[in-house]
């Protein structure tokens, strides 16, 4: 944990250790590796101020791989040092929106997203950054396939087979209209939120953390790939609404 104190987290967070969460129904998780860290430490009263730090897991039950974050309410920049009553002042409710986006399209039955698979939502005990602040644990489902990419280009989408390439667009060209229906999407368009499992013909969207419900608007077809270098147009910053006219015509695909 690079990029937050270790103090703010719980101690049992050790490669090994287990966590029982208690939403939809009890279940117990043996913690991995350490995936990243991200601090939201606010100085402003009015926002949250949390950090939150990602995990690989495994249901202690059955072996099965997933992802798990925790979520814990720290105190505004300025309070660290503060005394105990004066940061307790602080503590608050607070649902992370991530869990909002699991739990939303997990119940809608979305087919192209990870299952939520657990949560639990609590208090954190006298020692923790805020006495009676909010703490969560999430657990969703580690999709099978391999990213397309990272950031920027879709590296391993261009290694594949001109074949395979048709597949994945044919899939996103499928599932995009859906996702997007559904009111959840990873915030950035980037080819690192795309997970494709050739073995069943499958791409999933990956990557819901500060994602915000919106409704859909517009289509969602062949003018999206390129956003997420599926598809290279001519145009060096390509935008659909100027540069797309209905077809792919010179496009590399």
């Amino acid at each position: 944990m690079d990029d937050v104190p270790r103090s703010w987290f719980p101690s049992e967070l050790d490669e090994g250790e287990k966590v029982t969460l208690d939403m939809p129904k009890p279940s117990t998780w043996v913690i991995g590796k350490l995936v990243n860290t991200h601090s939201y430490q606010s100085n402003e009263t009015n926002v949250p101020s949390y950090a939150c730090a990602q995990f690989e897991c495994a249901r202690a039950s059955n072996q099965e791989e997933c992802f798990m974050r925790i979520y814990v309410q720290v105190p505004f920049t300025g309070y660290e040092h503060a005394d105990r009553d004066t940061i307790a002042q602080q503590a608050a409710e607070f649902t992370p929106p991530e869990l909002n986006a699991y739990k939303f399209l997990t119940d809608n039955g979305s087919r192209s997203t990870p299952k939520l698979r657990a949560y639990k939502q609590d208090t954190q005990d006298p020692n923790g950054p805020i006495p009676g602040g909010h703490i969560t644990w999430i657990v969703w489902q580690k999709v099978p396939g391999k990213c397309l990419g990272g950031i920027r280009d879709a590296s391993v989408y261009w290694g594949l087979r001109a074949t395979e390439r048709k597949l994945v667009r044919d899939a996103f060209l499928r599932e995009l209209p859906e996702i997007m229906k559904m009111g959840y999407f990873p915030r950035h368009l980037r080819p690192r939120h795309l997970i494709w499992d050739k073995a069943r013909n499958n791409l999933y969207f990956v990557g819901f953390r500060d994602v915000m419900p919106f409704e859909a608007k517009g289509t969602f077809g062949e003018e999206w790939l390129p956003y997420f270098d599926l598809a290279k147009p001519p145009q060096r910053n390509y935008r659909k609404a100027k540069d797309y006219k209905g077809d792919t015509s010179g496009w590399v695909l």
